[in-house]
């Protein structure tokens, strides 16, 4: 028999553990502290807010000056990694409360900074030096931290600050019977007095109530002046106790160099300063300067970006500072941005009235006339966006233009606003004449946008009227004008998305189309892609500008908040994550280009282009010979074709469609897209998407026969916009081999049996699988590499498309690393989820990171819009490189590769898989299509008779 020791001994020693944990509980229970606290973790950053005035010491340093009873926050902003979701803290400017008392939780808290408040004692002296301590304590494993103690300065009497105020208010209240210049000079003398009396708060306050003054005069000496002003603000508001004045300073000059000629780039890089210092201490001007921003963003046509930066900062707004009284007039403006974006559901307009309905009422509760007249227009073009009325709206806002509180200036851009809506509702009505007169005479009152949007309704008001000539010559008017800002002039690189500018070349070149000219139909859609500042301009900078320190630190935070989390943290990480990404976006956005680089790419072996506008879709051919005619025009709403992709993206997602209701439901856009000869297509035809038909899936279209697809007809490539001409420097010498990586994180089930096949098909080609494909390994093979084949996970987000990348063992692979390296110029094929995904653009695309590879220089790229599964990418990839083994061609590789995974698989499942035509010469089609081999012969034995429906319940399974 087994002696029984052996059985208690486990049970002893277990209860021993439990005993352990349970003092160790105990003594670390809250409340008590395990010992003297530590040094804050490094990298965190203390600063002090709350304080209205300083004053300098011996040194010249400022040191905050508090009162009786008043309230002081101290601010740590943290670095990403550090988990502060369960810290609390005490204060204190005497000595710490008894052991364990007093912690308390932040009062405010936005994704790396959390701010604690201590309120001052009623009982100190009239005047005193102090200094706030204080501890914090980490409730997760009640670790304790100890603040470094903040001087300050107590002034119980405030009576002299007050008299200065006093004579500013009287100075104020001066300005409408006296001029301007004679008010700044009282001002100045105000001020001087503030500093005499040493209040350097209060006399920077006065200086910019001066500039603002200035900045409404809007006049080149006004300007002038304000900037002279600003540039002689005191050297101290570089010191950390001026932070909270710092960034009403940065957000002035960010102001006026938009009042004096919109410089944009300037006015940005003053608004980011202020943003980031803001976040510092939470100051409630950040929502200010976020709301400065969307609209600076939607200026230049990132209407997307513009909507999802002020909806991130009036949610911000639930939980952290914001000026009182600012959040009506920002739901006005994100209102405004949604009801703009052409491509707006029901569901977003609907959101877009609720917000509209939040600004109305602000603007009924205060006497701003202007912006009560200017949201009650907002309000009419909405009721316009939704078929609805809008003259009451219209006629509201106009009696009350004449009140004496709006200036003529305002009072005139209100009224060319209201014109413009009255014309387009003219134009639903099918009024030319009142369409004609009311948008002409929006078109006078000289602003850029407004005399963009009123060019554009002016060209179709006369061409419903059917003066054509007429109405070419408005749309080039308002072309130029959408022409004259761009994200160049932003000094950032993102693509257009859609908007009006994008409508307004969409409707020249139909324009163009219909009076006989089908070729410049087609270079105003290459003129829309030209003004996409896009990677092939870092292409040739791309040695100058490596990844950045700041870069590189932001990617690394990234990776870490990828760990597991639960509870606090995890709601705390989110924020942070949103944070970082739109950080690293900036970064990502503002690196620079060449002076030199081309700013119209080739269009190569381009076949056709396709647009939609409002109520159509334009199909333009090229011919060899180059003449450009029109294939089709198919009468289609907007509605109707935002119903039509919102399925169709339903669908893709979903993938066990069977093919009979896909027939169905893509059979509309067939009939627009497919082109009106199939079978006099080449082997490849090359396409470009222009706006909303990107989402489209080219090859899975149903042909006019009801049996095939129009991948049955030819092989369909997509070109992105910014394709260049193929870099010589990227790898073509003799000795380059195929580069294989494959399952770098050991969880792909085809993974060994893909890595074994390719070894196979090409025993000389180098094949890193696991852990070998290393970011490392990538990057000392990628440069003699023939070609890229990537079988890895991979990851998309719409609102950060910039992120997306590659996940290899080691490292995630961004788009900005991807773009220093060198490429392959034969071809890519990136097996992974999304790796053909990215927002719809104005242009003809972009198309993610393989969109990024063909405007490096790659000549094809295969990829996936959407998810990826396993099975269907092994059958992919087995059948194509099967195929490139026989016919080294890669066009008749995918051909090959699409044929069989279509006799398996609906084509719901393999539409994903598409095509991108990049730079250099096009390959050849090896087969024609008369000659192509049977379908059978691509399969392999194994499931070649399996039905569609099975391979269906497969793609379920797998989903």
């Amino acid at each position: 028999m087994r002696s029984r020791a052996r059985y208690f001994l486990p049970l002893i020693l277990t209860l021993a553990i439990v005993v352990a944990i349970g003092l160790g509980w105990w003594s670390m229970r809250p409340g008590r502290l395990p010992g003297a606290p530590s040094p804050l973790p490094a990298g965190v950053a203390v600063k002090l807010t709350g304080y209205h005035e300083a004053t300098f010491d011996e040194e010249g340093f400022l040191i905050p000056v508090v009162s009786s009873g008043g309230e002081i926050d101290i601010c740590l902003r943290t670095p990403a990694r550090v988990d502060t979701s369960q810290w609390q803290a005490r204060l204190y400017t005497d000595r710490p409360p008894a052991d364990g008392k007093g912690y308390q939780e932040p009062v405010h808290r936005l994704e790396t900074t959390l701010c604690f408040r201590h309120r001052l004692s009623a009982e100190l002296p009239s005047e005193a030096k102090l200094e706030l301590c204080g501890e914090v304590l980490d409730r997760f494993d009640e670790r304790g931290f100890r603040l470094p103690c903040q001087r300050l300065h107590y002034r119980a009497d405030e009576s002299d600050r007050q008299e200065v105020l006093t004579a500013m208010d009287a100075v104020l209240r001066s300005l409408p019977d006296r001029g301007l210049d004679e008010v700044l000079r009282e001002l100045d003398g105000v001020a001087a007095r503030a500093r005499v009396a040493e209040f350097p708060f209060l006399a920077l306050q006065i200086d910019l109530i001066a500039v603002y003054y200035l900045r409404r005069e809007r006049t080149s000496k006004a300007l002038a002046s304000a900037r002279q002003r600003l540039e002689g603000l005191p050297d101290w508001l570089d010191q950390p106790t001026a932070l909270s004045w710092a960034a009403p300073v940065a957000y002035e000059r960010a102001l006026v160099e938009l009042d004096d000629g919109w410089r944009l780039k300037a006015a940005w890089e003053h608004l980011s300063l202020a943003d980031r210092l803001c976040h510092q201490v939470l100051h409630p001007m950040r929502f200010t300067v976020r709301m400065k921003q969307a609209e600076i963003l939607a200026r230049v046509g990132a209407v997307g970006d513009a909507i999802r930066r002020l909806s991130t900062a009036l949610a911000d707004c639930e939980t952290t500072p914001c000026y009182a009284g600012l959040e009506p007039s920002a739901h006005g403006v994100l209102a405004w941005l949604i009801i703009l974006d052409p491509q707006a559901t029901d569901e977003d307009l609907t959101r877009a009235a609720a917000s509209l309905e939040i600004a109305l009422q602000g603007a009924r509760s205060t006497e701003d006339v202007f912006e009560k007249a200017n949201q009650l227009i907002n309000r009419g073009y909405l009721e316009w966006r939704r078929g609805d009325d809008p003259r009451l709206s219209l006629i509201e806002a106009r009696g009350l233009l004449d009140d004496a509180s709006i200036t003529d200036a305002d009072a005139q851009r209100l009224n060319g606003w209201a014109r413009l809506v009255a014309g387009l509702a003219a134009l639903d009505a099918e009024d030319g004449d009142l369409a004609q007169a009311s948008c002409a005479a929006a078109r006078q009152h000289g602003q850029t946008r407004l005399a963009a949007w009123a060019s554009s309704c002016l060209g179709q008001a006369r061409r419903r009227q059917g003066d054509l000539e007429g109405a070419r010559q408005a749309f080039q008017e308002a072309l130029l004008h959408y022409e004259y800002a761009t994200p160049g002039d932003l000094g950032q690189t993102f693509s257009l998305t859609p908007g009006g500018r994008a409508d307004a070349f969409y409707r020249a070149a139909r324009l163009s189309a219909e009076v006989g000219d089908a070729g410049e139909a087609w270079e105003i859609l290459a003129r829309l892609d030209s003004l996409t500042v896009n990677e092939a301009l870092l292409q040739t900078c791309r040695a100058p500008n490596p990844t950045s320190a700041e870069e590189a630190e932001l990617l690394r935070d990234l990776i870490t908040l990828d760990s597991p989390a639960a509870g606090r943290r995890k709601l705390q990480r989110e924020s942070v994550r949103r944070a970082l990404r739109e950080r690293l976006r900036d970064l990502l956005r503002r690196r620079p280009g060449c002076a030199e680089a081309l700013r119209r790419w080739p269009d190569g072996p381009l076949q056709f282009r396709a647009v939609a506008v409002a109520d159509e879709i334009l199909l333009l051919r090229r011919e060899p010979g180059g003449e450009v005619v029109i294939d089709k025009r198919n009468s289609m709403p907007r509605r109707q074709r935002q119903r039509l992709l919102g399925e169709l993206a339903a669908t893709l997602n979903d993938r066990r469609t069977a093919d009979a209701a896909w027939r169905e439901l893509m059979a509309p856009i067939a009939r627009a897209l497919v082109p009106s000869k199939p079978e006099r297509l080449q082997p490849v035809t090359v396409f470009a998407l222009h706006g909303e038909l990107q989402s489209v899936p080219l090859a899975a279209l149903p042909l006019p026969d009801g049996r095939r697809w129009l991948a049955d007809a030819t092989t369909v490539a997509l070109r992105p916009s910014g394709v260049a001409l193929a870099r010589a420097s990227s790898s073509t010498s003799a000795e380059s081999l195929p580069l294989f990586v494959v399952d770098p994180r050991h969880d792909l089930p085809s993974g060994k049996v893909l890595s074994e096949i390719y070894r196979d098909l090409f025993p000389h080609a180098r094949v890193l699988v696991g852990d070998d494909a290393s970011l490392a390994n990538l990057r000392r093979d990628l440069p003699t590499a023939s070609w890229l084949h990537v079988d890895a996970h991979a990851t998309y987000d719409p609102a950060f498309p910039e992120l997306s990348s590659l996940l290899l063992a080691d490292h995630p692979i961004t788009l900005s690393e991807l773009a220093a390296l060198p490429v392959p110029l034969r071809f890519a094929n990136l097996s992974g989820c999304g790796t053909g995904s990215w927002p719809i653009t104005a242009d003809s695309g972009r198309y993610g990171i393989a969109g990024l590879l063909s405007r490096l220089g790659v000549r094809w790229v295969v990829a996936s819009r959407s998810d990826l599964p396993d099975r269907l990418a092994s059958d992919f990839n087995h059948a194509f490189y099967r195929a490139l083994k026989r016919v080294p061609q890669v066009p008749a590789a995918y051909e090959r590769a699409l044929a069989a995974v279509r006799e398996r698989y609906p084509a719901a499942a393999w539409a994903a898989l598409l095509l991108l035509s990049g730079g250099g010469q096009s390959e050849a089609h090896a087969t024609p299509l008369e000659d192509r081999r049977s379908h059978a012969e691509n399969l392999g034995a194994a499931g070649a008779a399996r039905t569609v429906e099975e391979r269906s319940a497969e793609v379920e399974n797998e989903a």
